[in-house]
């Protein structure tokens, strides 16, 4: 966490992004814990959907690392498709995808719908 290399920009992230660095790494981290437990041939179709999501969560974490939380593309299709397969609403899986969101939405919401009055 911090700072993280990509080519020869250095880029360093602090408060908020620090924040929500972390709750995004609470999803991946439940994530991979879910992956672990299905088996090559246990539930593939399960696996691939948990791996999926896993792409599409850490995607976001290396945006925060690259200090463009601005650009963070919601986590809200990804929920419904997980609630779609059956992924009970009460789940640890499901806590950590809304806390993401929840966090995103309190923290830079705001500031992005505050940004985009200041242009029209």
């Amino acid at each position: 966490m911090g700072a993280k290399m990509y080519g020869s920009n250095t880029y360093s992230i602090s408060g908020r992004d620090i924040t929500f660095q972390s709750i995004l790494h609470n999803a991946a981290e439940n994530l991979q814990s879910r992956i672990r437990k299905y088996d090559e041939n246990s539930d593939p179709i399960a696996r691939n959907r948990l791996k999926l999501l896993y792409d599409i969560v850490s995607l976001e974490i290396e945006k925060v690392e690259s200090g463009m939380a601005d650009t963070y593309s919601g986590l809200g299709g990804p929920m419904k498709a997980v609630r779609d397969w059956g992924e009970p609403e009460d789940s640890d899986l499901m806590a950590a995808l809304r806390d993401a969101e929840g966090f995103y939405r309190q923290n830079y919401w705001r500031d992005e719908a505050r940004d985009n009055r200041a242009f029209h």
